[in-house]
């Protein structure tokens, strides 16, 4: 059996450096790759409104879908799927390690491609954030309705993601950020929109305009590269400026203010017969430090305590509890018969806690589990799109050697200290749930209940 004298130290990721001699700052990532090449670019989502935040959801959804100056929408798709290995834009939000209030919300642009074709890596995904039209208001449409059944699936078959992304706005900046691009703010944003899309769309296609050009620009732009450094000199003598110009004056002064979070405590009727929960709240406003025994103490609850309860016992799909560095502790269930015993169990985390007494086995087979975590295998994009990440936050890059050791150090005695912080969760009372209209009626938790697809 492997023991803990075993496990050797961590190898660490290979360093990464920021670039300053190109037209936009370049973070490097010398990692090999067998000859296939990534960029990230990353564009600062706070220069819009808080109230474009829906119209940058459905930007996100049209790019590499429509047209551009230079090829039609099918020309495009092919040359994307002929020359690339994946063209993919998100907003992705970075937090700060200690303030919840802090977030840095970016527009990320991911592409990958063989080294042979890494003039279309260059080229290809600026000729659609620069100059793709937004004319073509049927096309549009349909894709926007496309999105709209695919979110409606989400919400009826995997509920617990949008619970979960739902519980965490009532909380933290960055939840609401993600509600207006991705959850339940964009649904309804998005079913309004297409109630009278004839009558709404010129106003559309002008804010898509206006939302890309303030975004798309240099400022605050930073570029994530990946590959060899001669591919690296062979990226920009291809993507020359990116076609990007500065701000314009004007823009300069609009900047992003999310509202304060407000706990809601919804439940969403879909037509299911089973519930999607979701609970927890974020450590750091209960000035809670982040600890690798958190790792630890996440594997125990998911697949000792939550499991007998909510998958033995009560008979759902299944559940668990999740805790990262970012702050979120949160439990959550999935296709779920029961309701109200779910709550309570997710509320007596705390207790069962605080009399946990393992076997010396047990304990150390979810060290094991937990330090396997920060050892499995990264692909090469996986990697830089970690290290991209610690550095907008601020990172410290050996921040995951620190965690793994405190891993590796973890003692019953520190799970059994962890309770009263499950105490606090549940006070708390921050929960969402997803599910059948019976389920919802016969509750005896109070909710603030919506049919959402009605």
């Amino acid at each position: 059996m492997l023991r803990l004298g075993d496990i050797k130290d961590m190898r660490p990721y290979p360093a990464y450096r920021l670039v300053d001699a190109f037209p936009v700052p370049c973070l490097y990532h010398d990692i090999p790759t067998r000859q296939i090449d990534y960029a990230y670019c990353y564009f600062d989502a706070g220069r819009v409104a808080f109230e474009d935040l829906p119209y940058v959801g459905v930007l996100l959804r049209l790019l590499g879908k429509l047209d551009t100056r230079a090829h039609t929408a099918d020309e495009l798709d092919s040359l994307i799927h002929a020359r690339l290995g994946s063209l993919r834009f998100s907003l992705e939000t970075y937090g700060d390690e200690s303030d919840p209030s802090i977030i840095r919300p970016k527009i990320v642009v991911a592409a990958s491609s063989l080294a042979e074709n890494i003039a279309f890596l260059a080229q290809l995904p600026q000729e659609v954030w620069s100059s793709t039209l937004f004319d073509d208001t049927a096309r549009i449409k349909d894709i926007l309705q496309q999105n709209r059944i695919a979110l409606e699936q989400d919400f009826v078959n995997s509920g617990q993601g949008a619970a979960l992304l739902r519980a965490s706005s009532y909380y933290t900046p960055s939840a609401i950020v993600r509600e207006q691009v991705y959850g339940i703010d964009f649904y309804r944003f998005l079913k309004g929109l297409l109630v009278d899309f004839d009558q709404a769309a010129g106003g559309l296609v002008s804010r898509l305009y206006t939302v890309a050009e303030r975004l798309f620009v240099k400022d605050g732009a930073v570029v994530s590269f990946t590959g060899s450094q001669d591919q690296l000199a062979r990226f920009w003598e291809e993507a020359g400026s990116l076609g990007l110009a500065s701000a314009e004056t004007e823009e300069a002064g609009v900047a992003l203010a999310v509202p304060e979070p407000c706990r809601r405590n919804e439940a969403f009727i879909v037509p299911t017969d089973i519930c999607f929960a979701a609970k927890g709240y974020d450590r750091r406003l209960l000035g809670l430090p982040y600890s690798g025994t958190w790792q630890v103490a996440s594997r125990i609850l998911s697949y000792d305590y939550l499991w007998q309860e909510l998958r033995v016992k009560g008979g759902a799909y299944g559940g668990g509890f999740k805790a990262d560095r970012g702050g979120s502790m949160q439990f959550y269930s999935y296709r779920d018969p029961n309701l109200d015993t779910t709550l309570a169990c997710f509320d007596g985390a705390a207790p069962w806690l605080a009399s946990f007494d393992p076997k010396k086995d047990e304990m150390l087979g979810y060290i094991i589990s937990s330090v396997a975590g920060f050892d499995a295998p990264k692909k090469p994009r996986e990697i830089a799109h970690i290290q991209d990440a610690e550095f907008f936050k601020g990172l410290d890059p050996d921040w995951r050697s620190k965690a793994r050791n405190e891993v590796l150090g973890t003692t019953p005695a520190d799970i059994v200290a962890l309770a009263p912080a499950f105490d606090q969760i549940a006070a708390k009372d921050a929960r969402c749930v997803f599910g059948s209209q019976d389920i919802l009626r016969a509750t005896a938790t109070d909710f603030d209940t919506i049919d959402l697809l009605s």
